[in-house]
């Protein structure tokens, strides 16, 4: 996350300070790290995952939780991604960023906990979006098959056998922040069609 793009978004939370009188949600949801060979990435692809993804939601938190700190309320969820927990050689950028973000999540918890604020993860698997097809086309190319292919070759991969619906993260994301499940925080919840290895 470049200065421009945080100080983009100190102007929304000011708008909506202004409008509404106050801050009761944040999601964190920011884009992808570049993938690539660990040998072949340049360092600079770290820097950019960390300052993007870690680095933003740090500073999104900090100059959110005030607020709900003051109210003595407030709901905050990261999306992370479950390369946190399960990394990818050919993804290492994005694989440190979130395994930070599931560690920051887990200990800035207690800390909001005592103003009544709650702090959890989602993190989804391989996900029907946009950029799930241009991996797709990419992965395809580097195999010589169609992307048909190797679109069903990815599903196949998932015990469930289906990509993950953004609608399923949005649901998810609500009731984090709804009242309904008031003692869930510091929590990672995986959505991925069963494709987690491991504890």
């Amino acid at each position: 996350m470049n200065f421009s793009t945080f100080f983009m978004l100190l102007r929304a939370l000011s708008t909506a300070l202004e409008h509404y009188g106050r801050i009761d949600i944040l999601i964190n949801n920011a884009g992808s790290a570049k993938s690539g060979s660990f040998f072949d990435l340049p360092e600079e692809a770290f820097l950019e995952s960390w300052n993007l993804k870690l680095l933003g939601y740090i500073r999104m938190v900090k100059e959110t939780a005030p607020h709900m700190i003051k109210q003595r309320d407030g709901r905050i969820v990261n999306i992370v991604g479950i390369a946190g927990r399960t990394p990818n050689p050919a993804f290492l950028a994005g694989s440190t960023a979130n395994s930070a973000l599931l560690n920051f999540t887990r200990g800035i918890s207690k800390e909001l906990a005592e103003s009544n604020i709650r702090i959890n993860a989602i993190s989804p698997g391989l996900t029907a979006t946009e950029r799930a097809g241009n991996l797709a086309v990419q992965n395809a190319e580097i195999k010589g098959i169609s992307a048909d292919a190797m679109k069903a070759e990815m599903n196949a991969a998932i015990p469930l056998g289906h990509m993950v619906d953004p609608a399923e993260i949005a649901a998810m994301s609500l009731l984090l922040v709804s009242d309904r499940v008031p003692s869930i925080t510091g929590t990672e919840i995986v959505i991925d069609g069963g494709q987690q290895p491991g504890v």
